[in-house]
């Protein structure tokens, strides 16, 4: 079997011998129709071989970039946790296992939020008390004996009717600063009721149970009083009643 190049083509080419009598036979045939279509296969095989390859590349790419943003994600919020910032939530995502670590994480987020916010306002609503003591306790007992002092002070000495004026004029701020104490005390009571049977009232009763208190305070005590203790009701109602719970 040879080949052999007969008009710029290739031909293969048998031969053989035959001594009696002497004849030589030689048969070629083209090989293009043969070997032609089998070529053309070979390249539509490596195309697609090549094609599925590239394809098999592809969806692997697809399918780990949606595999590992939510975790990236993830992270991210996480390191923003880290830091404090609590209202950081993920998207849930991707495979099932990255989705219920995504719901995990924000069900963490969420208890650990109403965890921080329930122990702020129990440490807010102790100092309310704290600073409801001490008003009840050191301010209001140091005034009423400054007031003892200054009307025994008044009753054994009226000849003078300059220190007399001076005594009484004691008297009276001390009598302020007494009602402004008792006003300021009463709006911490008052806010500490409030907040124990918070399940039971709303925002609008809350204001209007301080509101009707600072006008029971006006109409007794005059202007100072009632001013401080609005000024207190609207930060202890902002602070304990409104969301954000907690901020001013």
């Amino acid at each position: 079997e040879e080949r052999e190049e007969i008009a710029n083509a290739i031909w293969m080419v048998e031969r053989r011998s035959i001594r009696g009598p002497a004849l030589e036979m030689v048969i070629a045939a083209p090989l293009s129709p043969y070997v032609d279509p089998f070529a053309l296969t070979a390249v539509f095989g490596i195309l697609s071989l090549a094609g599925v390859a590239l394809l098999a590349v592809v969806l692997t790419i697809l399918l780990a970039t949606r595999a590992t943003r939510p975790l990236r994600e993830l992270a991210t919020a996480s390191d923003a946790v880290r830091r404090g910032d609590l209202r950081r939530r993920v998207s849930v995502g991707g495979p099932t296992e990255v989705r219920q670590v995504g719901e995990a994480f924000n069900v963490m987020t969420d208890n650990l939020q109403t965890t921080l916010d329930t122990l702020a306002s129990r440490s807010a609503l102790a100092a309310v008390g704290e600073f409801a003591t001490s008003l009840s306790h050191d301010v209001r007992n140091a005034l009423t004996a400054i007031k003892v002092d200054l009307e025994r002070a008044a009753i054994r000495d009226r000849s003078d009717p300059v220190a007399d004026s001076l005594v009484n004029r004691a008297l009276n701020n001390v009598a302020r600063l007494e009602n402004t104490v008792t006003a300021a005390l009463s709006v911490g009571v008052l806010t500490l009721l409030l907040k124990n049977v918070g399940a039971h009232v709303n925002a609008t009763t809350v204001s209007l149970a301080l509101l009707l208190n600072v006008l029971f305070i006006a109409t007794r005590w005059g202007s100072l009083p009632p001013l401080a203790a609005s000024i207190l009701a609207m930060l202890c109602f902002n602070f304990f009643f409104l969301p954000p719970f907690g901020t001013f």
